[in-house]
């Protein structure tokens, strides 16, 4: 049997701009609150606004004596902050800028308890810094981004050139107005394209800071971002031709239709809490015609063409958008890094939530919000829109942060993540991939494990398997075969129980040795024991298992234990190796030596097994040595580990 209860509390986050002795006197009957045009009439009032603190007087002590010392106060709360570099619609004179600003602004911003991060979405979306409460430690990751030419893209500073191909395609003698629209189409596609791709990416960013304290903030950095992708290449066109022509119609309506993935951006903002900053990277730019239309053209189009002015004003009215309809602010023609600063302090140092029960509006559709003070001595700042997420949508918005951003949210339970190696063929290792989750109290439990396997930020598999158990105390391995190439790789990892909804993920690092880069190389190595326990491997399950342990996890002594590796000669090498292992620590284990073969096949996996009840309770050391016939060593590794006594 199992009994499920709880409540749903919708908040709009209001910023409100008063004097200290208002502030602290507000309550629910000084605000109008409205969602869809429908009046909240119930609706809870409270304060998350440190600054309040300052203007309380002091008060007496109680035996009479001397009032008490006020109490300092933090007026800046603990607030996340996401800087994040759309480097396609930044020109290079804006890429320059904005880290500029941002460097200002973390001087700023990242104070007390505040965190951020650095996000630059390029050829891929890379995570230039994790979330970081050091200033230190942003400024530098703004150095290496600096300095990272796979981080630069020219597609914004070529935008010029662009439009004036589109107005010599008009201007030429022969199918002008043919070659003028096909040449509009196509660049008109590739920005909406490029627009679409950038709109994922940041709905992606801003879902990292999902259950994070408020306030929760992403500062944009952009120049020609716009919601309606490749609108302006309409501007070389009249009304009563595009309505003729198929090809101008289509364009019309894909630039409708480009609004979707921005307003999906702000839909998830709203669903998460989070204020957009759009700063306008290049500042101010008095912008022309790259190229004239000719009179000729202009009489086929029956059109003037004004270009310049309309993408100028469609990315500017973007970014304003983006912000208002999430309660932040737009910064554009070169504001000031102070401004801009003092800007987002005032807004995040005084907050007031409204909430209240949002069973009667429907689920995952955005809601225009309006809230209005009672009072002509408040101002309010506040976001368009919100969104009131379904159980699922809010299922899957975590399961893709914990995707996303694994070293970010606080995990309940712990995931491991293990590769063992098996192989080596045709470049690539052959590895099994062991994702385990601890033994669960539930008398019933249905685990899905999933593991994306990322190299340079991108992802190159992903996997994922279902496992039910109906008893407590079983733990969970989830075991796929995988093949990667020698280099750095992240593993990211999450295990998500459907029946308590708890989710928690785990991101590892590896870097194999390419054995084309000396003579002999040696795999890392992993230590196994067999435990029971609910084992899935290519949809077949078994109840019991070898289990890889972490490093520095106890070894059971009762148990029997395996070490794995791969031994791998150079490319150009030929001819037997032979590999000394050597487990030494409280007890001696002697292990004889290994002649391998390696005339036909470069690699060979090692296993060495110790029976159970063989190793005692203390600190042990395996190492693993590789030579050649003759003595000489090539390679050598360790693992240390250590074994539990009878009371552990």
């Amino acid at each position: 049997l199992v009994e499920q209860t709880g409540t749903r509390l919708a908040q709009i986050d209001v910023t409100v701009i008063a004097a200290p002795e208002v502030l602290a006197e507000l309550t629910a009957d000084d605000f109008k609150v409205k969602v869809n045009m429908t009046k909240i009439k119930e609706f809870r009032l409270d304060r998350a606004c440190p600054a309040l603190d300052l203007a309380q007087p002091p008060t007496e002590a109680e035996d009479g004596g001397p009032a008490p010392e006020p109490r300092s106060a933090n007026v800046t709360p603990r607030a996340s902050y996401l800087f994040y570099f759309d480097q396609p619609h930044l020109t290079l004179e804006g890429r320059a800028l904005s880290i500029d600003v941002a460097r200002e602004l973390m001087a700023e911003l990242i104070v007390g308890e505040s965190r951020g991060m650095i996000l630059s979405n390029a050829h891929e979306l890379a995570v230039i810094q994790e979330m970081s409460g050091d200033p230190e430690v942003l400024v530098e990751g703004l150095r290496r981004l600096e300095n990272d030419r796979t981080q630069w893209d020219f597609y914004a500073t070529n935008e010029d050139q662009r439009v004036a191909e589109v107005a010599r395609a008009l201007n030429e003698s022969e199918r002008s107005l043919v070659h003028g629209v096909a040449t509009a189409r196509m660049y008109q596609k590739e920005e909406r394209m490029r627009a679409e791709k950038s709109m994922r990416r940041l709905r992606l960013a801003v879902n990292r800071l999902a259950g994070l304290d408020p306030p929760r903030v992403v500062v944009f950095f952009g120049d020609t971002l716009r919601q309606n992708a490749g609108a302006h290449y309409m501007t070389f066109f009249g009304d009563a031709l595009a309505r003729r022509d198929a090809v101008l119609s289509a364009m019309s309506s894909d630039a409708l239709t480009a609004t979707l993935p921005f307003d999906a951006v702000v839909n998830e903002a709203a669903a998460q809490g989070v204020r957009i900053y759009a700063v306008q990277g290049e500042g101010l730019q008095a912008r022309f015609e790259p190229a004239m239309v000719s009179s000729l053209s202009m009489s086929q189009t029956q059109a003037v063409p004004h270009s310049s002015f309309t993408r100028q004003t469609h990315a500017h009215n973007t970014m304003r958008n983006m912000a208002a309809e999430t309660g932040g602010a737009a910064f554009l023609n070169g504001t000031a890094p102070p401004k801009i600063a003092k800007r987002i302090h005032d807004d995040s140092s005084c907050l007031f939530l409204i909430s209240f029960d949002p069973s009667e509006f429907r689920e995952d559709d955005p809601m225009r919000v309006i809230v209005e003070p009672r009072r002509d001595d408040v101002k309010l700042r506040v976001r368009g829109r919100m969104v009131f997420q379904s159980e699922s949508a809010r299922r899957t918005s975590e399961l893709l942060r914990a995707f996303a951003a694994p070293d970010v949210v606080n995990d309940p339970f712990q995931v491991q993540v293990h590769v063992v190696p098996t192989g080596f063929a045709d470049g690539e290792y052959q590895g099994l991939l062991q994702i385990s989750v601890p033994q669960s109290p539930l008398p019933s439990a249905t685990w899905d494990i999933g593991a994306s396997i990322v190299r340079t930020d991108k992802v190159r598999d992903e996997l994922s398997g279902r496992v039910t158990v109906n008893s407590p105390g079983v733990p969970i391995v989830f075991e796929s075969e995988i093949e990667f190439r020698p280099g750095v790789y992240e593993i990211v990892a999450v295990a998500h129980e459907t029946n308590s909804g708890l989710i928690a993920s785990e991101r590892i690092a590896l870097d194999w040795p390419d054995p084309n880069r000396s003579k002999a190389t040696i795999s890392p190595i992993s230590l196994l024991q067999p435990v029971p326990g609910a084992f899935l491997r290519s949809g077949e399950s078994r109840p019991e298992g070898s289990l890889a342990l972490e490093v520095g996890e106890l070894v059971r002594g009762e148990l029997p234990s395996a070490w794995v590796g791969v031994v791998c000669r150079g490319k150009k090498e030929r001819g037997p190796l032979r590999v000394e292992r050597n487990l030494t620590g409280e007890s001696v284990v002697p292990l004889p030596p290994v002649d391998l073969d390696l005339s036909e096949d470069r690699c060979a996996q090692l296993r060495d097994l110790v029976p159970a009840n063989t190793l005692g309770p203390g600190h042990y050391r395996y190492e693993l040595r590789v030579l050649e016939p003759e003595g000489r060593e090539l390679s050598t590794d360790v693992r240390q580990f250590a074994v539990a006594g009878p009371e552990s």
